[in-house]
């Protein structure tokens, strides 16, 4: 069976929850079924892709920066690729973002991946939407990365619910490595911390999380806060922080590869995951696998993935949140607790079962 990942991830996602999930995927899919994939990806700038590129037999082209014409050079050369390769016809096309103009052009059996209807409830975008309707209509089968995706896609998308199975993602484990930027992030010197990990947009709720830490123990005794991965703040940013009650000086931002992410969350007292919204939510998974204890929003696919092994809180209610990370900062039964729960928990995710139900569908199509 010829698969074809296609879509604009690889060209403008250099790393992120969704690139990797195609990385797993291929490579679980690859080494245990009769399958030859391939990514229509001729130039690319993901750095997961370029890890795995001999591995996934992927002779693209890798660039060490984003931005919108790479894309566009990427598919000029896949129109001339596929025009011309015959041989390179897929027998299923698994489109990686809502790229229904691709699908309408390539043929085969087609699948794409749902992630969330976050737009849909709380900022709509009609071009959004539309995308994801026609990408829908175009499929023979869809997949939800939850059932709380799903139910979303039945109510906003009205999908029949027969055409959409759920398929659950994983996360990684990496090992740990203590490089010198990691000693001098959680030094022995360093004060402990709370963990922030992903982006600070909107819907990931920080000044919620801000307003709820200033209230805590943990702030009293000068805890810090480690925010790993999004934008370096800007000064307005700092500025509204301070208004929220906690000193900008507190909040380090730091720009982790995989294993020294996996030190931050080794060291953390523990991780913050206060959505107002998830499709599904791998960093909670990624810290219970590390033994990191977790709070976590009860919204969403959030409660979907982390079941009882997180201390669940409304989202919008700063004095729970506050309550949830002192108990986990300072009681040591309460985190020894929720670290058993949390190695329990993360093991009812692999990459082997999302890979498996997977190709179940691509033989289904």
């Amino acid at each position: 069976m010829k698969i074809a990942f296609v879509g604009e991830v690889f060209s403008v996602q250099r790393y992120g929850g969704i690139s990797r999930y195609f990385i797993e995927l291929a490579r679980a899919i690859s080494s245990s079924k009769e399958a030859e994939i391939f990514f229509r990806s001729p130039v690319y700038v993901n750095t997961y892709l370029r890890a795995h590129a001999r591995e996934l037999k992927h002779r693209g082209l890798y660039i060490p920066f984003s931005g919108r014409g790479i894309h566009e050079l990427s598919e000029f050369v896949s129109k001339r690729m596929f025009g011309m390769s015959k041989n390179r016809s897929p027998d299923v096309v698994h489109d990686t973002y809502y790229s229904p103009d691709l699908l309408e052009r390539m043929s085969g059996r087609k699948t794409a991946t749902f992630y969330d209807m976050i737009y849909e409830r709380f900022d709509p975008n009609r071009e959004l939407r539309e995308k994801k309707q026609r990408t829908a209509t175009l499929c023979n089968h869809c997949i939800a990365i939850s059932e709380s995706t799903k139910s979303d896609m039945v109510h906003f998308l009205d999908i029949h619910p027969d055409k959409i199975s759920v398929v659950h993602l994983a996360a990684n484990l990496f090992e740990p490595q203590e490089t010198s930027r990691i000693k001098s992030w959680v030094s022995a010197s360093s004060r402990p911390y709370v963990l922030w990990v992903g982006p600070r947009a909107w819907y990931k709720n920080f000044e919620g999380f801000l307003k709820a830490f200033a209230l805590t123990r943990a702030q009293s005794q000068r805890f810090r806060i480690v925010c790993a991965g999004g934008s370096p703040p800007r000064a307005n940013e700092k500025e509204k922080w301070s208004n929220l009650g906690v000193d900008p000086n507190s909040i380090v931002h730091v720009t982790p590869n995989d294993s020294e992410l996996a030190c931050l969350y080794k060291h953390a007292r523990c991780l913050s995951y206060l959505s107002l919204f998830e499709g599904f939510g791998i960093p909670p998974l990624e810290a219970m696998g590390y033994g990191c204890p977790v709070v976590a929003s009860r919204a969403g696919a959030i409660p979907e993935v982390v079941g009882d092994a997180a201390l669940l809180v409304d989202p919008n209610q700063p004095e729970a949140i506050a309550e949830a990370m002192d108990g986990l900062v300072f009681s040591d039964s309460l985190r020894d607790s929720f670290i058993q729960k949390g190695f329990e928990q993360f093991r009812r995710f692999s990459w082997k079962t999302c890979a498996e139900k997977t190709w179940e569908i691509y033989n289904s199509l």
